[in-house]
């Protein structure tokens, strides 16, 4: 359990330096957002960022859509996986919160002061064009919460459109 929280709070440190609706590179002018449906209700990020950290000891894509209310981060959700190939195809993911595995994925509502974890689910990387580029794709995955095992959050009709930065 220390080993899972501790990755996640890695996610979390890595992720946070550059949040963000930045300009994309390479003129690229697509909606930049990510959007779900958690428990039946709509949410949709008011900033996001994806970042290849692929010359890391253990290389990763991380995605994050953030949604912030007055200045305030009030959830958001988190996706670290293996990376993936430069041309555009579509990948599918099995996920799971098994701390040995190179997938994670985490909700955090803020608010309520919980933190849940990926335990089943599925994501579908549908463009992926490199550093510079964007990342398309969408994910529904059953989350369940970190410190008591019993609340679960049901996210479904995930999409994502970000542009991809380098981790430094």
């Amino acid at each position: 359990m220390k080993t899972l929280l501790f990755f996640i709070l890695a996610i979390i440190v890595t992720i946070s330096g550059c949040k963000g609706n930045e300009n994309p590179v390479n003129g690229n002018s697509t909606k930049k957002e990510m959007t779900a449906k958690i428990n039946g209700t709509n949410w949709t990020s008011t900033t996001v960022q994806c970042r290849e950290c692929i010359n890391q000891p253990t290389p990763n894509i991380l995605l994050a859509g953030y949604y912030e209310k007055n200045g305030h981060v009030q959830s958001h959700i988190l996706l670290s996986f293996p990376p993936v190939t430069k041309t555009p195809k579509t990948i599918t993911y099995p996920l799971n919160g098994d701390s040995s595995s190179t997938f994670i994925t985490q909700f955090q509502n803020f608010s309520e002061h919980q933190t849940y974890i990926g335990v089943s689910g599925q994501l579908t990387i549908l463009t992926y064009e490199g550093i510079g580029g964007n990342i398309k794709g969408n994910f529904h995955i059953i989350f369940v919460d970190i410190l008591n095992g019993v609340d679960t959050l049901n996210i479904t009709n995930g999409e994502f459109n970000i542009p991809i930065t380098k981790c430094y």
